[in-house]
This record gives C-alpha cells, sequence and structure tokens, in this order.
C-alpha cells in the first residue's frame, strides 16, 4: 500500500468530475500515481471505450472514498483558559 497524497487526491477528483485527461498526464509523477490508484481499485483506464476522450474514470470505489473524504468536517480550534 501507499501513502495517499494531494496528488492521489487530485488525480481521483479530476477523472471524477471531468470527462477529459489531466493536461499533465504524461509527467512521471502523475503516471505512477495513475498506476497506484489503478492497483487499488480507484480508477479504471476507458482508453479503448468508443467515443471516450479521457484515459481514466473513477470507480464506485473511488467515489465513495472521495464522498468519505468530502464529509470530513474542518477542524476547530478550541481556547482554553489556564
Amino acid at each position: 500500500m501507499f501513502t495517499v497524497t494531494p496528488l492521489h487526491l487530485e488525480i481521483v477528483m479530476h477523472y471524477n468530475t471531468r470527462g477529459c485527461d489531466m493536461e499533465n498526464l504524461s509527467a512521471p509523477a502523475v503516471r505512477e500515481y495513475i498506476k497506484d490508484l489503478l492497483n487499488t481499485g480507484m480508477l479504471v483506464s476507458v482508453a479503448h471505450e468508443a467515443g471516450s476522450m479521457r484515459s481514466y474514470k473513477t470507480t464506485e470505489r473511488g467515489e465513495v472514498w472521495l464522498e468519505h473524504l468530502l464529509r470530513v468536517p474542518f477542524p476547530m480550534q478550541k481556547w482554553v483558559m489556564e
């Protein structure tokens, strides 16, 4: 397993919301992280689907993960009197 990074999250969000490939798809880090996401079932290749304008799409597992992350509330600061 790998440590999730902001780039992993960016990739899943991109393919969950857009019908085209990422502009930096050929960057080595992006390719490596896409491989991570394919291996964990967060993305699936759709490059060979007729009429597809993108190479990948988010799987149901990836969508559930994003939904979970979006439900996490913002942290709250609490003041303490000593």
